[in-house]
C-alpha cells in the first residue's frame, strides 16, 4: 500500500484518500484515491477514485472519473470522462462522456452527455448522443439514439431480425369508404433493412364497426362478414298473400327485419279486421286483422233451396209450396224465393171442421183450403152433416139407492145447414132399469124411474 507518492518506479497501489502526485509505470486506485501525477503505462481506477493527471492507458470503473488526460481509456459502470482522452475511448455500462475524446465507442446504455468527440464516434446497444457533439462521422446502431450534434455523416445500422420497431400500431380496415379499427400490428425488423408487420386482429365474432345498416363482424384473420343490425328493415311493404281454397289473395303487407344475428323476421300489417280480403261466387273472405279470415256467404247466395213451406191452419201444418234460404252477406240469412201452391189449387181437401154448436165442440163437416197464390188461403167446398145426423150424444142418468143408471140420451142433431138442436131420448116407459133388494125399478119414460106399474 502506498499513500502519497511523489516518485515511484514500477507499480503503485493507492487506497482510501491516498494520492499519486509523482510518476509510476502502472497503478491501481481504490476507495477515494486520486492521481495528480503521471502513469506511463496503464492504470485502473475503481470505486470513487479520480484521475487529475496524465495516464497512457486507463480503465475507469465504479463511479470513478477522469478530469485529467488519458491517451486511451475504457469507462465501465457509472464512470465519467470529464477530462481529455487524446486517442480513443470506450464507454460501457452507464458510463458518460462529459469531457473530450478524440474518438469514442459507446456501448450498452453509455452516453455522450454534453461531451465532445472531436473525431469519429460509434454508438452501439441503446447508447445515446445526449446533447453531445461529434466532430467527425457517427455510426448509430438501430437501437441507439442521437439527440446531439454530428458534424460529419450519420450512419444508422439495420436492426436485428425479430426486433420490434413499433408495437401496438392501430390497424384499420376500410369498409365502404369508412375506416374501422381492426386490431393492432407490430413492425418487426427482418434483419436486412426491411420490416414485416405482425398482426393481432380483432377477435373472431367481434363487431369491428357499424354504419346503421350493417354490423361488420371480424373473422379473426383480418377480414369481416356483414350482418344487418338488429331491427334494420331490409324490405318494406312486401305483399303478404294468403292461400284460400287453392287461390292466393292479398292480405296486407310485411316488412323483412334483421334480427342482428344474420337472420330475419317479418313484421306484418294485415288487412284490417272486418275488411274483405277476397270473394268468389260463394263466399266473402273477411280478415280477422290477425292474418286469418272468416268465410261469409256472399249476399244473395242460395244456401238451401226447395225447402218445404208449411202453413198453419187451425193449429195444423200444411204444405204450401217451397222457399230458399238466402245469405244476407253479413253472416245471417233470410227466406226468399217462395214458390207457393198455385192460385186456386188446394192446399188441403176435406179438412174436418170443428165448431161449437149449442155450446158443444163438435165435428161439423169439412172444408177445402184453397191457395191464393201468395202464401195464404181461402175456404172452399164447405160441407155440413146431414139433417138429423147426430153430432154429439151424452147419457141421461138417474140415481137409485146410491147408484147411477142410464135412462136415455141427450143428442145434438144437425139441422143440415151447420146448426143443430138438442133432443132427449128416454128409456121407454115401464122398461126395467134395475132390481135392488127384490124391488124392480122401471123407467117412467121421462128420465126418471118408478116401482109401480
Amino acid at each position: 500500500m502506498s499513500n502519497n507518492n511523489s516518485s515511484i518506479e514500477g507499480s503503485g497501489y493507492f487506497y482510501d484518500t491516498s494520492e499519486n502526485a509523482g510518476t509510476v509505470t502502472t497503478a491501481e486506485f481504490h476507495d477515494s484515491a486520486t492521481n495528480t501525477g503521471s502513469i506511463t503505462d496503464n492504470a485502473v481506477f475503481n470505486d470513487s477514485t479520480a484521475n487529475h493527471g496524465d495516464v497512457a492507458v486507463a480503465v475507469f470503473s465504479g463511479s470513478s472519473q477522469n478530469t485529467g488526460t488519458v491517451d486511451n481509456a475504457v469507462f465501465l459502470g457509472s464512470a465519467v470522462n470529464a477530462g481529455i482522452v487524446s486517442v480513443s475511448a470506450t464507454f460501457q455500462g452507464s458510463s458518460q462522456n462529459t469531457g473530450t475524446a478524440a474518438a469514442a465507442t459507446f456501448q450498452d446504455t453509455a452516453s455522450n452527455s454534453g461531451g465532445t468527440v472531436t473525431g469519429n464516434a460509434v454508438f452501439e446497444g441503446t447508447s445515446t448522443n445526449s446533447g453531445g457533439t461529434v466532430g467527425g462521422d457517427a455510426s448509430f446502431a438501430f437501437t441507439a439514439t442521437n439527440n446531439g450534434t454530428v458534424v460529419g455523416s450519420v450512419t444508422v445500422g439495420n436492426p436485428a431480425a425479430g426486433t420490434v420497431l413499433s408495437s401496438g400500431v392501430v390497424n384499420t380496415i376500410n369498409i365502404n369508404g369508412s375506416n374501422y379499427n381492426n386490431g393492432t400490428y407490430d413492425v418487426v425488423a427482418d434483419g436486412n433493412g426491411g420490416t414485416n408487420n405482425v398482426y393481432t386482429y380483432v377477435a373472431n365474432g367481434t363487431v369491428i364497426g357499424t354504419d346503421g345498416a350493417y354490423n361488420y363482424i371480424s373473422d379473426g384473420i383480418g377480414s369481416y362478414t356483414s350482418v344487418y343490425v338488429s331491427g334494420y328493415v331490409i324490405s318494406y311493404g312486401v305483399v303478404n298473400t294468403i292461400n284460400i281454397n287453392g287461390s292466393n289473395y292479398n292480405n296486407g303487407t310485411y316488412d323483412v327485419v334483421a334480427d342482428g344475428s344474420g337472420g330475419t323476421y317479418n313484421v306484418y300489417a294485415y288487412v284490417a279486421n272486418g275488411t274483405s280480403i277476397a270473394t268468389d261466387t260463394t263466399y266473402n273472405y273477411i280478415s280477422d286483422g290477425n292474418g286469418s279470415y272468416t268465410s261469409l256467404y256472399v249476399s244473395g247466395y242460395v244456401i238451401s233451396s226447395g225447402i218445404a213451406n208449411t202453413i198453419i191452419i187451425n193449429g195444423l201444418n200444411y204444405n204450401n209450396g217451397t222457399f230458399d234460404i238466402i245469405a244476407d252477406g253479413n253472416g245471417g240469412s233470410y227466406n226468399g224465393n217462395y214458390q207457393y201452391i198455385a192460385y186456386n189449387n188446394p192446399i188441403a181437401n176435406d179438412v174436418p171442421v170443428y165448431e161449437t154448436v149449442e155450446g158443444v165442440q163438435v165435428l161439423n163437416g169439412t172444408v177445402d183450403y184453397i191457395s191464393d197464390g201468395n202464401g195464404s188461403y181461402s175456404l172452399s167446398d164447405r160441407t155440413y152433416p146431414g139433417s138429423g145426423e147426430t153430432l154429439y150424444s151424452t147419457p141421461i142418468s138417474v140415481e137409485i139407492e146410491g147408484t147411477t143408471f142410464t135412462v136415455g140420451n141427450r143428442n145434438l142433431e144437425a139441422d143440415g145447414a151447420g146448426g143443430g138442436e138438442l133432443y132427449n131420448y128416454y128409456t121407454p116407459y115401464g122398461e126395467l132399469i134395475t132390481n135392488i133388494g127384490g124391488t124392480d125399478y122401471y123407467s117412467d119414460g121421462a128420465g126418471g124411474y118408478t116401482t109401480n106399474l
